[in-house]
């Protein structure tokens, strides 16, 4: 007797590593590059944020947007290593309880400070 062909669909999370700051020459690529994995449904996407040296007002606000498009597409955003400089300005911007963090900042490289700048 013939197995009858089943398929099913993993919604798995997706990592996007973030190499370089938030700006709009990184931003303009990571909006085409999350825009292509939503349309995947994962249930999580994660970005990856140890090599993204610093992040501004307008960096947050992009995220900001991210998680919502994440939301609206039925994923969740989480931040992997976001500098402590980051996680500083989400809880001053009262906004460190809308992003999952899933790492702690990594401790910084020779060179750099803990916030990611160069020293």
């Amino acid at each position: 007797m013939p197995v009858p062909a089943t398929s099913q669909v993993y919604r798995v999370g997706v990592t996007v590593d973030v190499d370089g700051p938030l700006l709009p020459p990184v931003t303009s690529e990571l909006d085409r590059v999350v825009d292509d994995i939503l349309r995947l449904e994962p249930q999580e996407l994660s970005l990856d944020l140890s090599a993204c040296p610093s992040t501004d007002a307008a960096a947050i606000a992009f995220l900001l947007e991210v998680h919502r498009r994440a939301l609206r597409a039925g994923s969740r955003l989480s931040l992997a290593h976001p500098s402590a400089r980051l996680r500083r300005n989400l809880r001053l911007a009262r906004l460190e309880h809308v992003f999952a963090i899933t790492a702690p900042a990594k401790a910084p490289g020779p060179g750099h400070s803990a916030g990611g700048d160069l020293l």
